[in-house]
């Protein structure tokens, strides 16, 4: 391997001396050069040809006859030519965003939309996976599962980069999802779209690229978030329909025979007898999955009794309130059914379990970290063997009522949260315990001396904003989980969507009386994000309202009157 350091070293001059003079009079070629940077070649080694690996593409390049000329077979991880299997699980490339783990065998049902998907990105560099009912993520073979398939199936074609995002969190947040897992820098001043264009144009002058935009949300135009050139490929799935001018792949409910070979799994086999279960469930793929947890954990029921038990539970009047609530999102006649595989498996979920799980289901569907569930339930951490938090997500795993993300923290599918705020009603009680947890979590953002809350309060910045849209917590609590967040994004140096916040915590701030401090703290603190911005005229207006307010309620020697100045002065220096 040439290299300046490599060229000048005695003990490498040892070494590929002996290499020669050990080599027999029947070897053609001992010694075979790699330029791995530019350098001045040995005298002795001048004669002999070296192959250029000095760049990626060039090694790339190269790499078969290399492999050819040391006695292997190259070995180029290329796909299966037969479609009507699944391609194996590859390694992801160096670069990479992916929270959620390939189900591997378990994955089944969907080898033709596979396929589908794979023609429809390298035909039109954009494809929109649709689902019929909510079909996405933990234990279901829908929207979300096919992509996270695809992504660690067909990982080889993607070297520059396979890149998740949260779509539903907005643009600006999965483009710096993205930015901080391909190690770029984005200015963040810059609006959402441009930050979204410098990324593309980064990402797309290399290597072939995977983004996937998860859960597109409604109402918002698709063109803003997609590249428009270079080697970037972008799979979005959504629940929309509106969307066209794209490649689709809809995706329907599982017909039987791909409902029996998911149900079959690994465990228990089924053959035409489960039939009649099936058929109760309607094809969806995330209760065909909880039913087949709960079939191998119960090894001695027959399909014949647990479809009888399910019509004793069809009678229940949770499951009908639930089915009427998400009757557009299941399959049609299916609802009760599907509502009765919920059911048995939260009846089969230990008690330690059926607590966390009421956590997550308040939270978000988002990855909730262990801690914020510890807090929420007060029970302390106990030895790893023994931890009622530990123990319960694990139970819900085997389960398949969450996920477990790359570092193991659970999420719970949205039909799962759905089915145990509607059916199982938690206390409103642990709803505000979990509402307080969550804002003195994001209260770390302002202890400086909190190093890990840099980090650590990444996951929990999805959790505080659904809470704070959704209208359970008081507004007092929801305006400061806004500005808690819009604390860390200015930390981040993202300063629009700090300034998103910023307003988010000020809008709710208005309901309080004409000259309340809390507007006037709210207008000062999206003030100082607009000078951030450079928008300094409406940082001095809202700096001068907020001056006002403070002269007026504290008087001239008042902490915050007096900050309320020094910002004003600021901003004023800088307009002059």
């Amino acid at each position: 391997m040439l290299t300046p350091d490599f060229c000048q070293s005695k003990w490498a001059e040892l070494e590929r001396t002996s290499a020669i003079a050990d080599a027999g009079s029947g070897v053609r070629r001992k010694v075979r050069p790699l330029l791995l940077q530019d350098c001045e070649k040995p005298r002795f080694l001048k004669p002999i040809q070296h192959l250029d690996v000095s760049t990626q593409e060039a090694f790339e390049n190269l790499y078969p006859k290399l492999c050819r000329e040391l006695g292997g077979t190259p070995s180029t991880d290329e796909l299966s030519t037969n479609r009507t299997t699944l391609p194996s699980v590859k390694a992801l490339p160096k670069r990479y965003r992916m929270p959620y783990r390939s189900l591997g065998r378990n994955f089944a049902g969907r080898v033709s939309d596979i396929w589908k998907l794979d023609d429809l990105l390298n035909k039109g560099k954009t494809a929109l996976v649709e689902g019929v009912g909510v079909v996405v993520g933990t234990g279901g073979l829908g929207k979300s599962q096919l992509a996270i398939e695809y992504a660690h199936r067909f990982a080889g074609r993607y070297p520059g980069g396979v890149f998740w995002a949260d779509a539903d969190q907005g643009l600006a947040t999965a483009v710096n999802q993205i930015a901080k897992a391909a190690e770029l820098e984005l200015d963040g001043k810059l609006p959402a779209q441009e930050q979204a264009g410098a990324l593309w144009r980064a990402l797309g002058a290399g290597q072939p690229v995977l983004i996937i935009l998860d859960n597109f949300p409604a109402n918002e135009s698709l063109r803003p978030w997609l590249p428009v050139s270079g080697a970037i490929q972008t799979l979005v799935t959504t629940r929309r329909r509106d969307l066209s001018g794209y490649e689709r792949l809809p995706l329907g409910f599982l017909d039987e025979h791909d409902s029996i070979a998911l149900l079959s799994g690994a465990g228990r086999t089924f053959g035409q007898e489960a039939l009649p279960l099936v058929r109760r469930i309607g094809g969806l793929p995330l209760a065909l999955e909880l039913m087949r947890n709960y079939l191998n954990l119960q090894p001695k029921l027959t399909i014949e009794e647990l479809v009888a038990e399910m019509d004793k539970l069809g009678e229940l009047k949770v499951l009908e309130l639930f089915a009427e609530s998400y009757s557009d999102e299941l399959p049609s006649g299916h609802q009760k059914g599907i509502g009765a595989t919920f059911e048995l498996s939260w009846r089969l979920a230990s008690a330690e379990a059926q607590s966390c799980l009421q956590v997550i289901a308040l939270i978000a569907p988002a990855p909730v970290p262990r801690r914020l569930i510890r807090q929420t339930l007060d029970i302390p951490q106990e030895g790893p063997l023994s931890d009622p938090i530990d123990k319960g997500i694990a139970k819900l795993a085997t389960l398949s009522l969450v996920d477990l993300d790359e570092e193991q923290d659970p999420r719970a599918h949205r039909l799962v949260c759905a089915f145990v705020e509607k059916g199982i009603r938690p206390d409103d009680s642990i709803r505000q315990k979990a509402i307080a947890v969550v804002r003195e979590e994001l209260s770390r953002v302002t202890n400086e001396q909190d190093t890990q809350a840099y980090e650590e309060l990444e996951k929990v910045v999805a959790h505080g904003a659904k809470m704070s849209a959704a209208g359970a917590a008081q507004p007092e609590t929801s305006m400061d989980i806004c500005d808690y967040i819009r604390w860390h994004h200015r930390k981040h140096g993202m300063y629009r969507l700090a300034e998103e916040f910023g307003r988010r915590a000020l809008s709710i701030a208005q309901s309080f009386e004409p000259g309340h401090p809390s507007i006037a703290i709210r207008q000062s603190n999206l003030a100082l994000v607009l000078q951030d911005l450079g928008e300094l005229a409406e940082a001095r207006d809202l700096l001068k309202k907020a001056f006002k307010t403070f002269l007026k309620k504290f008087g001239r020697g008042h902490p915050h009157t007096k900050t309320g100045a020094d910002n004003l002065a600021a901003v004023e220096k800088e307009l002059s």
